[in-house]
């Protein structure tokens, strides 16, 4: 082979790198995909072509700040905005992204916080601008957890007393449809970043119902193991792997959803685990055991369990996780308090009075206040996160 063509050759290599390593930035998704007006909220930008971004936007505003992780995800602050839906343009040497359904993001004024009603069958939603519980919806015996889409349109409602799930219009507060058999005693739900599918824990039937959220229709069930009884669900930021706390059996299983099947190996937990959630980064998974009170700490990347802290307690059950990585707050379902956790110290503490039987727990978007649903007293605290340290300022009869 001669000089020439050797050098041609070589040309050409170094103009396929090049244009490799400088495509046009391509955004597949935005999550979350809303937030607050006043902005601040921290959203991860997933798709392909960030190295060398030089900005991001959320419409016609610059993002306060951002990150280039990789070449596939960005993180980023929300600037304030007024309620609207604006495309978020990420700009590298070799372009700007290009407007899509996937890069959208939606800015609300206000949320509803919805709550599960066991003896009365309902679920009730709480305008957060307001405090103020809106008309109860009936949706069968016996409901027992609730996840938003991430676009805020709908929530669906797991009713284990009839082995289904009930949609929610989130803008009328009406019932979608009828409701979507799932399996036995569905307990914990998930639903992936894209906003295409919702997994469902089966208690009774020891297996994770997927449903197509663009037909609301259940998929085949995935097993997960004879007398395992998953309890409660997370799915990583990137959308590939869900994480299934089975209570009974004391471990956690993994679930690839590209291939809708379980990964061979189990995270072992022990300690009756209970709650999980996923980092907003994608590189830990948290699980709480409400008997000895152990916080448990998983890495994605080895799916091995790295670190697990003993906290007072009782009983932790519930946990959320702040935007930023930081926190997280724990609920302590045999007393009367709120657990924070920092995640940068690995330190606990100092609680936050709460009421009765502290259970479910969320984080408003804007990350300004948590709401708690008490089990036994029948109401929803309002914990105020502005303040140092964190206070309960309201419990809403519901």
């Amino acid at each position: 082979m001669n000089t020439a063509k050797l050098l041609k050759m070589f040309f050409f290599t170094i103009f396929m790198y090049s244009y490799a390593l400088f495509s046009q930035p391509i955004v597949l998704q935005v999550f979350p995909k809303v937030g607050s007006t006043t902005g601040g909220n921290v959203v991860n930008i997933q798709g392909s072509g960030f190295t060398g971004a030089s900005a991001v936007d959320f419409g016609l505003k610059a993002a306060v700040s951002f990150n280039v992780i990789n070449d596939n995800l960005i993180t980023a602050i929300t600037p304030l905005e007024t309620p609207a839906t604006v495309t978020v343009f990420v700009t590298t040497p070799s372009g700007v992204s290009s407007i899509s359904k996937a890069s959208s993001y939606t800015y609300q004024g206000f949320w509803y916080v919805y709550t599960t009603q066991f003896p009365t069958n309902t679920v009730v939603p709480i305008n957060t601008n307001t405090n103020i519980p809106s008309a109860s919806i009936v949706v069968g015996n016996s409901p027992s957890s609730v996840a938003i889409t991430p676009d805020g349109r709908i929530a669906y409602v797991n009713v284990s007393g009839i082995n289904s799930t009930v949609a929610i219009d989130i803008a009328t507060n009406t019932i979608i449809g009828a409701p979507i058999p799932v399996g036995s005693d569905p307990e914990g739900i998930a639903i992936t970043p894209d906003g295409q599918t919702a997994y469902i824990a089966n208690y009774g039937s020891n297996s994770v119902t997927p449903i197509d959220l663009r037909t609301n229709t259940a998929g085949v069930a995935i097993p997960i193991g004879v007398g395992t009884n998953p309890l409660s669900i997370a799915i990583t930021t990137n959308g590939q792997f869900a994480y299934v706390v089975n209570t009974t059996a004391a471990y956690v299983s993994v679930i690839n959803l590209a291939t809708q099947t379980l990964l061979p190996t189990t995270i072992v937990t022990g300690g009756r685990p209970t709650a999980t959630v996923v980092s907003p980064d994608g590189t830990r998974v948290y699980v709480t055991g409400v008997t000895f009170n152990m916080l448990r700490e998983i890495s994605t990347a080895t799916n091995t369990l790295v670190r697990t802290t003993i906290l007072p307690g009782p009983g932790l059950n519930a946990l959320t996780i702040t935007s930023d990585n930081s926190k997280l707050f724990i609920t302590n379902t045999f007393g009367t308090t709120i657990t924070p956790f920092n995640l940068l110290t690995n330190t606990a503490g100092p609680n936050i009075a709460s009421d009765t039987r502290p259970d479910a727990i969320v984080l408003t978007p804007d990350q300004t206040r948590a709401y708690v649903a008490h089990e036994q007293s029948n109401n929803v605290g309002v914990i105020d996160l502005t303040v140092t340290p964190p206070v309960n300022t309201l419990n809403i009869p519901v």
